[in-house]
């Protein structure tokens, strides 16, 4: 799995308190080994190590939205990657 600038992750309805009540995480870029995001339509913003990440998306309580496709996904936009899980 790409973790990439753009992308989008539902938060699981049992982890949304832990997230002010957000519906969605949003990667917004990587610096190091930490990657800041933001939350739903906007409500707050954060940074994690990218290992928390890993693990957050391991254990489902955060979902990768599949918007993207590889059918539908030129290589500009997802040039973006700044990691691999």
């Amino acid at each position: 799995m790409d973790i990439y600038k753009g992308a989008e992750f539902d938060i699981s309805e049992d982890n949304k308190l832990h997230y002010k009540k957000g519906d969605t995480l949003k990667i917004s870029q990587k610096k190091g080994s930490f990657v800041q995001f933001t939350l739903g339509d906007g409500r707050s913003y954060g940074t994690m190590p990218l290992q928390q990440l890993e693990y957050l998306l391991k254990k489902r309580e955060l979902i990768e939205k599949s918007e993207y496709s590889a059918e539908d996904t030129s290589g500009d936009e997802r040039s973006g990657v700044i990691g691999q899980l």
